[in-house]
């Protein structure tokens, strides 16, 4: 082969690199691809079945739900709150979802004060 031949093959091989990297057709097809497995994994990172993925949904409203009503309980409780304690389920995901709760409230006497007692459980 003539140099020029081999330039001219070379350059092509060149341009199809580039076209294979840059193309945004190939790249979108790619991205495709990769997106349809990036749905949900279970925790050793293979792709959830259907019924896997309905149970994460439904954990991830549950666990939602769970928090914003202890932070009710903590907001309503104010001074008299404690710290919200959770129990948890473990999901396909591998991941710890909140499906119960709790919020101690103090509604004990305050000890030789009646009246204080009074406007503690006022609201």
């Amino acid at each position: 082969m003539s140099p020029r031949v081999e330039q001219t093959a070379k350059g092509r091989a060149l341009e199809e690199d580039t076209a294979s990297t840059d193309d945004p057709k190939t790249t979108s097809t790619s991205e495709e691809s990769s997106s349809a497995e990036a749905g949900p994994k279970r925790a050793d990172g293979t792709p959830m079945a259907p019924e896997e993925i309905q149970l994460l949904e439904q954990l991830k409203q549950t666990d939602r739900e769970v928090r914003q009503h202890e932070m009710a309980h903590q907001t309503v409780g104010g001074a008299y709150a404690g710290g919200a304690s959770y129990e948890y389920e473990v999901g396909p995901d591998g991941k710890r979802y909140a499906v119960a709760g709790e919020v101690p409230i103090d509604y004990g006497p305050v000890p030789n004060d009646p009246q204080a007692t009074i406007e503690k459980c006022r609201p």
